[in-house]
C-alpha cells in the first residue's frame, strides 16, 4: 500500500478500505485505516479492547487465521461533523462454503475522526442484534451532516 492509498480521503473512503481489509483477510491493510493510540474496538461478545496493541493484535488473530469472508455492509445512518464522522451500519457477513456457509448479521458503529493524514477509524463497536432481521423488512437510511 502506498502512501497516496493510506490517506483516506473521506470517511466512506476509509470504511471501504476497513471492510476491503477484513474481507481480504488483510492485516497490514487493516493496520493502515486505523488512528494511533486512542483507538477502541469492541467485536461481538467481546470486552473493549483499547488502545493500539489491543486492538491490533484482536485483528491479527482474526485475519491471520481465517479463511476470507464475504461481506456486504448496507450503511444505516451517517453523521459527519468537521473533525468527526459516525457511521450506523448492518454488515451480513457469510464464512465457509457450500453447505458449511453461515450467515450471520452484526450491527455496528465506526467512528472515523480527520487529521492531517486523512480520515482513520478511531472506534469499530459490533454487535449481533437480539432479533435478526426476517421477511422484507424496510430499513430507511439516512445521512446527516452536523455544521
Amino acid at each position: 500500500m502506498n502512501e497516496a492509498e493510506m490517506n483516506f480521503p473521506s470517511p466512506q473512503a476509509a470504511e471501504d478500505a476497513f471492510y476491503a481489509a477484513f474481507a481480504d483477510c488483510d492485516y497490514k491493510a487493516m493496520e493502515a485505516v486505523w488512528a494511533g493510540e486512542g483507538i477502541v474496538c469492541i467485536h461481538p461478545g467481546s470486552s473493549a479492547l483499547i488502545g493500539h496493541q489491543a486492538v491490533m493484535r484482536s485483528w491479527a488473530n482474526m485475519l491471520l487465521n481465517a479463511e476470507p469472508p464475504n461481506i456486504h455492509v448496507n450503511v444505516l445512518s451517517s453523521t459527519i461533523t468537521d473533525g468527526l464522522a459516525v457511521h450506523v451500519v448492518e454488515e451480513h457477513i457469510t464464512s465457509g462454503y457450500g453447505d458449511s456457509a453461515s450467515v450471520s448479521m452484526v450491527l455496528a458503529t465506526n467512528v472515523y475522526q480527520h487529521s492531517d493524514e486523512g480520515w482513520r477509524l478511531l472506534e469499530h463497536h459490533a454487535s449481533v442484534p437480539r432479533f435478526q432481521k426476517t421477511g422484507n423488512a424496510k430499513v430507511k437510511h439516512t445521512q446527516r451532516t452536523l455544521q
